[in-house]
């Protein structure tokens, strides 16, 4: 639930308070959440677990007809432990519920005093209601974990870090170093530190991530494709472009296909390898790669999205390698839109986009738009 309310695409998240507050809901009485698939499984597994003791009862009571009591005992053991399991889940459900609604009324309007409230602010008081929950360890850990993401999220990536590093240990010490979880938070520590320019240290997490997914999940899990292009682009950061190439293409060919061609990380590995091959003087199969994922981007990330912005000027710079330049032209000046819309002027990608826009206008003749496009760079 927690995931899929931070979900990058807004499509894909909770379309009203309504639907959150319903799932929610439904989580504390055991029932199926909207946040997971309708599969028959998950929802005859959510229907005995809401009714655990008369599953358990009918079982046994249909085991002891058939196979004696022995059998009996024995399934009253796992009722007995499906029922724990349960209660579990609703103890983490019911302190999930009690953090995201303490986490918003909190701050009353005496606090606030009339200001918008900053996300960091919200996220710091998060912090302080987790490290309150340390009679709940499991719950604890769940909640470093999606903080940290949202630290992360809002760009204050050491206190990410801090809080990845805080879930790492807890899950390790209270599930063992190769659960799953602990898996997860090796991977989001990694993310932190490659971000923050420590990329020794998150390559070296980052593989350790992928061999433990590797040994647990299938082969199609979609947490391997997360970890297969993290390394790809690691290897490219250390310009191990064989390896990295070697990389993006395994992601791209083992999860190929309709179910898959939206997923994020996939469309990452698109992109990574696209803008790989134009580093390596190969601008048309670059362009071909951007060209498949620009379209994809923009449906599941929104038009004005950075990564949308980012596509259309490496696209432009495909183009423009190829002697392309009218077509450059346009690639490029949508690029420009796009950052002055999501950064205002006065901003980096700004100038860059600008100088290489005033190049091309250059070798085109456009000497008077290619000056004025120099001018406004050197300003910024």
């Amino acid at each position: 639930i927690c995931l899929k309310a931070l979900r990058r695409d807004p499509n894909a998240r909770y379309p009203s308070v309504e639907a959150f507050h319903d799932d929610l809901l439904r989580t504390l009485d055991g029932r199926p959440v909207a946040a997971r698939d309708g599969a028959t499984a998950y929802r005859v597994g959510r229907f005995v677990r809401r009714h655990a003791l008369a599953v358990s009862f009918a079982v046994v009571a249909v085991l002891a007809l058939v196979g004696g009591l022995g059998v009996a005992l024995w399934q009253a053991q796992v009722a007995a432990s499906e029922a724990e399991i349960a209660r579990e889940q609703a103890r983490r459900a019911e302190a999930t519920v009690a953090f995201m609604t303490g986490l918003f009324e909190s701050v009353g309007p005496e606090e606030a005093r009339g200001r918008a409230l900053a996300p960091a602010d919200l996220v710091a008081r998060g912090r302080a209601q987790i490290d309150a929950l340390d009679t709940q360890p499991s719950v604890q850990g769940e909640l470093l974990a999606v903080m940290g993401r949202l630290y992360q999220s809002l760009g204050l990536y050491a206190a990410a870090d801090s809080l990845h590093t805080a879930a790492l240990a807890l899950r390790r010490r209270l599930l063992g170093p190769e659960h799953p979880d602990a898996a997860e938070s090796l991977f989001d520590r990694a993310a932190a530190l490659f971000i923050l320019r420590d990329f020794s240290a998150a390559d070296s997490l980052h593989r350790r991530a992928y061999a433990l997914r590797a040994a647990q999940q299938a082969p199609e899990d979609p947490r391997l494709l997360e970890s297969i292009v993290a390394l790809a682009t690691s290897a490219s950061n250390f310009y191990d472009h064989a390896r990295a190439d070697s990389l993006y293409t395994a992601a791209l060919e083992r999860w190929d296909g309709p179910t898959w061609e939206r997923h994020p990380a996939r469309l990452s590995a698109l992109v990574g390898r696209a803008t790989l091959l134009l580093d390596e003087q190969r601008p048309a199969d670059a362009e071909r790669l951007f060209g498949s994922a620009l379209p994809l981007l923009t449906e599941t990330r929104g038009a004005d999205h950075p990564d949308v912005a980012d596509v259309h000027y490496n696209l432009g710079e495909a183009l423009a390698a190829q002697d392309r330049n009218l077509e450059a032209l346009g690639a490029h000046r949508r690029a420009l839109d796009l950052y002055r819309h999501l950064h205002g002027d006065a901003h980096d990608l700004v100038a860059t986009s600008l100088y290489r826009l005033a190049g091309i206008e250059e070798r085109t003749g456009g000497l008077a738009a290619a000056e004025t496009h120099y001018q406004e760079a050197a300003a910024v």
